[in-house]
C-alpha cells in the first residue's frame, strides 16, 4: 500500500472516530492527510469505497489477534486464546474496535459497504464457530447449535470489551481488566459445558 493510501486511511480513521459519518467527508479527509481535495480520487472513487477499504483493514488485523488462538495445544486452549485476542485487539486497537464493533448501523451505513463488510467479517465469526466447533467435538463444550453458542460467546466478550472501552471499568487498571475478562471466559465455558 502507497505511503499516500496510508495517510489518506489514517486521516479517514481519525476523522471517523471525531466526527462520526456525517462529519467524513473526501475533502476533509484530504485536507487532514495532506493532500489536495482531486488527488485523494486517484486513490479512491468515492467515500465508500474509502471506508471499506478502511474496515476491511481493521477486519485483516483483527483476524490476525484471533489468529493466535491456534497456537492452543487442545481445542479449549485455541478457543481461550481467540478470545484473548478478541481482547488484546480491542485494547490494542480502540479505533478500530468501535469503527467494527460499536459504531451505529447508520453510521457504517452505506450500503454496499453494509454488505460488504459483512462479508468480510464473515471469516472471523466463522473462525470463532470453528473453535466452538472444535470444542463441542473435544467434549469441552456440550453438543448445541455451534453458531447460537458462538454468538453468546461473542456477546460476552464484546460486552465486556465495550464495556471497558466506554470508561465503565474505569477504576480498575488494565491488568485486572485483562485478569476478570479472562476469568469470565473460563467462567463462561464451563456453563456451556
Amino acid at each position: 500500500m502507497s505511503e499516500t493510501r496510508e495517510a489518506i486511511l489514517k486521516a479517514a480513521h481519525a476523522l471517523y472516530l471525531r466526527e462520526g459519518l456525517a462529519g467524513l467527508s473526501m475533502r476533509k479527509v484530504a485536507k487532514d492527510a495532506n493532500i489536495s481535495a482531486p488527488a485523494i480520487y486517484r486513490h479512491f472513487q468515492d467515500k465508500e469505497t474509502m471506508l471499506f477499504e478502511l474496515v476491511a483493514k481493521a477486519t485483516h488485523l483483527f483476524m490476525a489477534y484471533l489468529s493466535r488462538g491456534l497456537k492452543g495445544g487442545h481445542a479449549r486452549e485455541r478457543l481461550e486464546l481467540a478470545g484473548e485476542g478478541y481482547m488484546d485487539f480491542a485494547l490494542e486497537h480502540p479505533g478500530y474496535y468501535r469503527i467494527m464493533f460499536m459504531a451505529p448501523k447508520e453510521h457504517v451505513g452505506l450500503q454496499r459497504l453494509n454488505e460488504q463488510a459483512a462479508s468480510s467479517f464473515a471469516p472471523t465469526f466463522q473462525f470463532l464457530v470453528d473453535r466452538v466447533r472444535e470444542c463441542m467435538a473435544s467434549g469441552d463444550l456440550a453438543n448445541d447449535d455451534a453458531e447460537k453458542v458462538s454468538v453468546i460467546i461473542w456477546a460476552n466478550c464484546h460486552g465486556l470489551c465495550s464495556l471497558r472501552l466506554a470508561d465503565h471499568f474505569s477504576e480498575i487498571s488494565e491488568t485486572e481488566f485483562r485478569h476478570m475478562y479472562k476469568q469470565s471466559i473460563k467462567s463462561q465455558l464451563v456453563g456451556l459445558s
